[in-house]
């Protein structure tokens, strides 16, 4: 199920809706949709586009179509034939059954040898032409989401690696990664792949929800911040027109000093950019009371002194409870008092200072003695008088 829906995202044909936690990572998929206004690719993966939503929730392919259209495409495309059915072992004394093909064209495996050397090759070989070629980078990534897909396998771990062992030898497994053009398309495609192991191993399936309570947390007090800006709304309105419009907002929000305090608190650019952009859209329509798509000076004005209060209050309520909190627990003789800990921060820190001077003393110790020992003079025997009897 995640290889079809992966080549679906690859094809342009879904919308993946994703958290992404930090830069590099997983992007944790929550929701999965058909992308509105595309023609039908004449293809078979068209049949796993009608029921999409509950395949994605469920990590299973529809019960009416399951693997068919796939060994389909296979049998017409001539790479597999003489289907039979068979049978085998299962769950001890029983048995269950299963079909069967013979591989015609085992030159596809030699095709993908040779692909997987080419992948290696962009990542690895300095003397690559074009390590950014289009084509190579199709293959590339192709290998990639294959061998991640085998890595991630239940009933096939590491198949793709033990079939090109076996019967095109020689063949050694490397890491992979996706081109640089594809990060993004390869985060996200991890996040499916993970999100159909964590089912399929029933594990721990909340990771989507996790990361939405996280981006939920943020926006929240990005929200805050926003209305108790003071430089708001002239940073809104780049036109000088008087009205704002949403292009305006969304562009505006991204350049004030709320959005630039979040990236010194290391939040991802990629969670900002889509926190700040649904943010944006809500706070616009809820501003825009006479929903003509602009905001006008009143609007604004009414928005932010009923929001600012709000804010303003929940700021206070949450400095008197961190208050009450702190001096119950000195009270309590479970965190020491400010000033005692202002002393014990000192001394750390004058505890550290001592003990990275004296690290950078013994490496420069070290190094010291490499170097004596890389330029110490080596003279040759035939260099050397050992005419000991001399005065």
């Amino acid at each position: 199920t995640a290889a079809v829906i992966a080549d679906l995202y690859m094809r342009d044909q879904v919308d993946v809706h994703h958290w992404t936690l930090s830069e590099g990572n997983i992007a944790v998929p929550y929701k999965c949709v058909k992308r509105k206004g595309q023609a039908p690719m004449e293809h078979f993966l068209d049949d796993y586009l009608h029921d999409l939503e509950s395949t994605f929730r469920d990590m299973i392919l529809p019960a009416e179509v399951v693997e068919a259209p796939i060994w389909a495409s296979l049998e017409e495309r001539g790479i597999i034939d003489n289907h039979r059915p068979s049978w085998e072992r299962a769950y001890g004394c029983g048995f269950t059954f299963l079909d069967v093909w013979d591989l015609a064209r085992p030159d596809i495996l030699l095709d993908l040898k040779e692909g997987y050397l080419m992948s290696a090759r962009v990542l690895y070989d300095k003397k690559f032409p074009d390590p950014l070629d289009e084509e190579a980078n199709d293959v590339l990534m192709f290998c990639y989401i294959l061998q991640h897909l085998f890595d991630m396998s239940l009933e096939a771990i590491d198949g793709m690696t033990r079939v090109l062992t076996r019967l095109c030898p020689p063949f050694q497994k490397g890491e992979l990664f996706p081109p640089v053009t594809m990060v993004h398309s390869g985060a996200v495609i991890l996040g499916i792949i993970d999100r159909a192991f964590r089912i399929a191993s029933g594990s721990d399936t909340q990771l989507a929800q996790e990361a939405a309570e996280f981006n939920e947390s943020v926006m929240e007090r990005l929200e805050e911040r926003f209305f108790l800006s003071d430089s708001i709304c002239d940073s809104l309105d780049e036109d000088q027109s008087g009205e704002i419009t949403l292009d305006e907002f969304v562009e505006g929000m991204r350049k004030i000093d709320v959005y630039k305090d979040f990236r010194k608190e290391r939040v991802p650019d990629d969670v900002l950019r889509t926190i700040v952009m649904d943010l944006a859209e809500r706070l616009f329509h809820e501003v825009d009371v006479n929903m003509d798509g602009t905001l006008n000076p009143q609007e604004l004005t009414n928005a932010f002194a009923r929001r600012r209060e709000e804010a303003l209050k929940r700021q206070d309520e949450r400095r008197w409870v961190r208050r009450a909190v702190e001096a119950t627990a000195v009270q309590m003789g479970v965190k020491a008092s400010r000033k005692k800990d202002d002393h014990t921060r000192f001394d750390a820190k004058v505890m550290r200072a001592k003990e990275k001077q004296q690290a950078l003393r013994s490496e420069r110790q070290r190094n010291g003695e490499w170097q004596a020992e890389v330029e110490r003079p080596e003279l040759l025997d035939a260099d050397v008088d050992v005419d000991t009897a001399a005065n």
